[in-house]
């Protein structure tokens, strides 16, 4: 008779902000099955974003994810399904925080602003001004309320060369140095396209989105298009990379704060 399979429970307690719960593991390999389940006591304090390309309500392979809402420290519980009866769990997840419940210091209008060697992408976020980030670095406000009203890539960093935006609402295309969107009109975004103008590059895009009503989108290659369905959604986070070919595939490291976990079996 085969032995069966137990479920095992764990426990993740979650500070205030807007949280990307991932997968991760090698791509292609096998996992163990992830079930978020929110307890009933907990279900005032956070919010759970299905991605809309998830399959069903667990996290079954590399990269799948799932974003959360929390409005104060609150615990979720995760239900892991082994492989087989050997209750070996394939598979972590990792606890990445968009925005926190923390104080940060305001953005101010672009003239206040001076980007550090590294700060490629220039944001407008709501009631909070502009702010500059890094390639591979979450372009969000301080909490979940805020969102991208218009986004600029810095003209002068020669990475950024080849990289054009247009703004999927009004189709307007922006070249290096131009921005999309309205600033200060409290208007979102509520998508938009990156593309490489060079076809011959070897470079390609790695992108990630977090829109208020759609959740979570992630895509790769030459071209993505990062967009909201409902003319009312808005665009309140994303992440954009540069490539060079032998790291597309290459995950990213594993961020984790604010996140303690029990293990205990059902």
């Amino acid at each position: 008779m085969a032995k069966p399979i137990m479920k095992l429970r764990r426990q993740m307690v979650f500070q205030p902000g807007l949280i990307v719960l991932r997968l991760k593991a090698e791509v292609g390999a096998a996992t163990s099955q992830f079930r978020p389940l929110i307890p009933k006591d907990q279900q005032d304090a956070i919010t759970l974003v299905t991605n809309p390309l998830a399959e069903g309500d667990r996290l079954q392979k590399a990269g799948d994810c799932f974003v959360l809402r929390c409005t104060r420290p609150a615990t979720l519980s995760i239900e892991v399904t082994p492989r087989d009866s050997s209750g070996k769990i394939e598979g972590q997840l990792s606890v990445e925080y968009l925005t926190e419940a923390q104080p940060k210091p305001a953005g101010t209008s672009a003239k206040g602003v001076r980007p550090e060697s590294d700060d490629m992408i220039l944001a407008h976020i709501s009631r909070q001004g502009d702010r500059w980030f890094k390639l591979g670095e979450w372009v969000a406000g301080q909490n979940q309320s805020q969102h991208i009203e218009a986004v600029l890539l810095r003209p002068d960093h020669p990475q950024l060369a080849t990289l054009r935006l247009r703004d999927t609402t009004t189709g307007k295309l922006a070249s290096l140095g131009q921005g999309i969107g309205q600033r200060g009109k409290n208007q979102p975004l509520k998508g938009l396209d990156i593309s490489l103008a060079d076809p011959e590059t070897p470079l390609r895009l790695q992108a990630e989105a977090v829109f208020r009503k759609a959740g979570h989108m992630r895509q790769d290659g030459a071209r993505i298009s990062l967009t909201a369905t409902d003319p009312e959604d808005a665009l309140i986070a994303f992440k954009l990379s540069v490539l060079a070919p032998e790291k597309v595939r290459v995950s990213e490291k594993e961020i984790t704060p604010h996140a303690r976990v029990k293990i205990y079996r059902s």
